[in-house]
């Protein structure tokens, strides 16, 4: 979280009357004799209701404790190096602002970019690696992840239409998240092994691994570990069972299916067909998406 500051500017009425004096006749002198004190005063001796109005001398010349750059009323002088890196405010006042500033450049999140996006470690000191960092997201070793916002509420969790094991219903409140909009294809997760941030998974038979033509059909045959892997790498993680269902119910909303309460067919979804063929008649898997109607409302596939 950051936090914004602000500069506030204020009038003091005691100043502004010392300042205005007649211009002749011997109040008028008596007013300047006692501004000069005033102010010579302050200078000298410290006076904390009066501004920091040197602030390179190393003094603290209005009494507050502070001096020079550690006092607030010297904060945006062009004398204070810029000692806050990561507001996005020209503090001290010199035309440049954080990782622009010379004062700021030594700090961490302001070295190189991320260039090296397939070592698996963080070079810029940003806490992010990889195809998680923003620099190297648009890398072609970065898959191409489409992300669907989902905005979070209460919903009643569960069914007594299906297996016993999704009963009891209960409300679940899901904060906001976003989720992929597909499923992470072999393409994809391809290139977290080229990275060397994930290992292949099973191969032969029914996977999809290392099957050619079936690039854009759902990586299957992975290890629970593998899926995390891959989550890590993209900067992200799994979905708890709460906001899978929520995202599958258009969120969370009291219908038996994505896309509805239609009956479930193979205009609709991947399944076992009429024939009791698997994958509508294939016998595997299909490419992500391919069943458009069966989408939620907000367009997960």
């Amino acid at each position: 979280m950051s936090v914004k500051r602000r500069i506030i500017m204020v009038t003091w009425g005691m100043g502004l009357a010392l300042f205005v004096a007649p211009t002749s006749g011997c109040r008028g002198d008596a007013i300047a004799i006692q501004q000069d004190a005033r102010v010579d005063a302050t200078l000298n001796f410290g006076d904390a209701d009066w501004p920091e109005l040197k602030c390179d001398d190393g003094i603290d010349n209005d009494g507050d404790g502070d001096t020079d750059c550690a006092d607030s009323d010297c904060a945006a002088s062009v004398v204070c190096p810029e000692t806050l890196c990561d507001d996005g405010i020209d503090n001290d006042a010199d035309g440049d602002t954080d990782c622009a500033d010379a004062d700021c450049s030594n700090q961490p999140f302001c070295e190189q970019t991320e260039t090296t996006c397939d070592d698996d470690f963080d070079n810029d000191g940003d806490g992010d690696t990889d195809c998680a960092d923003s620099d190297c997201s648009a890398k072609d070793l970065c898959p191409d992840l489409v992300w669907i916002a989902l905005f979070g509420n209460t919903y009643q969790m569960g069914s007594t239409l299906g297996d016993p094991n999704a009963e009891p219903v209960h409300a679940v409140t899901v904060p906001s998240f976003q989720i992929t909009k597909t499923e992470v294809t072999v393409a994809q997760y391809a290139k977290c092994v080229a990275a060397g941030a994930c290992t292949e998974p099973k191969a032969g038979g029914n996977c999809n691994w290392d099957d050619p033509g079936y690039e854009n059909h759902p990586v299957n045959c992975e290890k629970w570990s593998q899926a995390v892997a891959f989550c890590t790498w993209m900067g992200a993680r799994l979905p708890s069972e709460a906001e899978w269902e929520y995202a599958a119910r258009s969120e969370g909303q009291n219908i038996e299916y994505p896309w509805g309460n239609a009956t479930a067919t193979c205009d609709y979804a991947v399944m076992i067909d009429t024939n009791n063929a698997y994958g509508c008649g294939t016998g595997r898997t299909m490419p992500v998406c391919s069943k458009p109607m069966g989408n939620t409302a907000q367009g997960l596939c």
